[in-house]
């Protein structure tokens, strides 16, 4: 009788397994579709990192040609000065 009872009760709960198991399905596919996105988004995020690095370095390059052609013109203007107070 109790292993009668068992199974009867056993078959009344398979049917909320059954929608715990599509319940539990739908959320690993959102979750499978979200990572998706996720990995996209980093993704794009990467690339976008990658184009302002390489406008920063392009930026710094010409900063540092900039700060070498200032420092001729000073070290022009000092020896011009030198002359100029030695006249």
């Amino acid at each position: 009788m109790k292993r009668r009872v068992a199974m009867e009760t056993a078959v009344k709960r398979l049917p909320k397994g059954e929608k715990a198991v599509v319940k539990l399905e739908k959320e690993v596919a959102a979750l499978g579709e979200e990572m998706e996105q996720l990995k996209a988004d980093f993704k794009r995020m990467e690339d976008e990192a990658a184009a302002v690095l390489d406008e920063f370095q392009k930026t710094q390059a010409v900063l540092e040609e900039k700060e070498a052609t200032v420092s001729k013109i000073r070290a022009a203007f000092e020896a011009r000065q030198e002359e100029v107070s030695k006249a």
